[in-house]
């Protein structure tokens, strides 16, 4: 075939599918332009679903341990008021009386303080535990963990004068409890659900523990430490004023502060005591692999109709489809 017959059976085929502008769109175009795309979204489906299995393939099971807590009841004052408690402490330049709720409150912000993960490193080793790819135990040290990042990345790094790994510390422990540690109050009652998700379901559960613990713990020793400075204040100020009424008032908060003393002993629940020990289900929470494949096919089929989509409606793109379409006809037909 000579160039010119070339040319004009190029011509013929342009003018029978010109590109499709705005105005000349219908839904039933939009249709046919899917349809005739089948293979391009059948492909991007099934290259969604292989990807799929793959990533389900190194995904490792995890399992969320749950608990459940409940603020402590707070006791009854004997013979006074918690605000007439407040009052005369505050005026006696000593402080206010903490409230079950506000008690309950700082027990629930603690699981992502810096003191608690200071705690929790100090006691159990809670870094080691979970960061054991960087922890060498044989030499007691950290080692920045394998990673493609220093081959692409490093001489970004190196050239901003930034490291590009640090040691894990306690900042990075409460930073890693704060987004791990998921804390749902409910709103019908009083009651909070605290979850930890983990590989180890064992391990998930032993630290909802020890968190419990340790939570309780350190507000109960507060405690403590409060009202002991406030027996010896008020011991002090009762051997120094004469006035009857000053000296039942004095005498009625010493009798409240050696009642906190003898409710913060050890081994009792002082913030906060559980409904419901940690516990995991016997299946896994992730992954979900039928929800993940059925996903990767939906997000398959939506990018291909998108691709079919722009491939037949963009002018300059749309006319080399059709040009390429057309070749390949005459080469079957051939």
């Amino acid at each position: 075939m000579s160039q010119k017959a070339a040319v004009s059976e190029m011509d013929k085929m342009t003018d029978h599918e010109t590109p499709l502008s705005a105005t000349e769109i219908t839904f039933s175009k939009l249709f046919q332009i899917i349809l005739s795309g089948w293979r391009v979204i059948a492909g991007s489906a099934a290259l969604c679903f292989l990807i799929s299995l793959v990533l389900l393939s190194g995904a490792g099971t995890t399992y969320t341990a749950k608990m459940t807590v409940a603020p402590m009841p707070s006791e009854a004052s004997s013979g006074v008021s918690n605000s007439t408690i407040s009052s005369a402490l505050s005026l006696l330049g000593q402080g206010q009386a903490a409230s079950g709720n506000q008690t309950f409150g700082h027990y629930l912000l603690l699981y992502s303080s810096l003191s608690m993960a200071e705690r929790m490193q100090q006691k159990y080793h809670l870094l080691q535990q979970i960061n054991v790819n960087s922890w060498d135990a044989a030499h007691q040290t950290w080692i920045q963990p394998p990673s493609w990042r220093p081959f692409f990345l490093g001489w970004l790094f190196s050239l901003s004068h930034v490291p590009m790994w640090t040691p894990p510390d306690t900042t990075t422990l409460a930073t890693y409890l704060q987004n791990k540690v998921i804390v749902q109050s409910s709103l019908r009652s009083d009651v909070v659900t605290i979850s930890y998700t983990d590989r180890d379901p064992a391990f998930a559960k032993q630290l909802l523990m020890e968190l419990h613990n340790e939570a309780n713990d350190l507000l109960r020793q507060q405690a403590q430490e409060r009202a002991s400075q406030k027996v010896t204040y008020l011991a002090s100020q009762l051997s120094k004023i004469d006035v009857a009424d000053y000296r039942e008032t004095l005498l009625l908060l010493l009798s409240e502060q050696q009642k906190t003393l003898l409710l913060t002993q050890p081994g009792l629940p002082y913030a906060a005591e559980i409904i419901d020990p940690p516990s995991t289900p016997p299946t896994p929470s992730s992954p979900r692999p039928v929800l993940t494949v059925a996903v990767a096919i939906l997000v398959g089929l939506v990018l291909g109709v998108l691709i079919v989509l722009f491939l037949g409606t963009v002018p300059g793109l749309s006319s080399l489809t059709n040009l390429w379409k057309g070749k390949r006809k005459k080469r079957r037909a051939a």
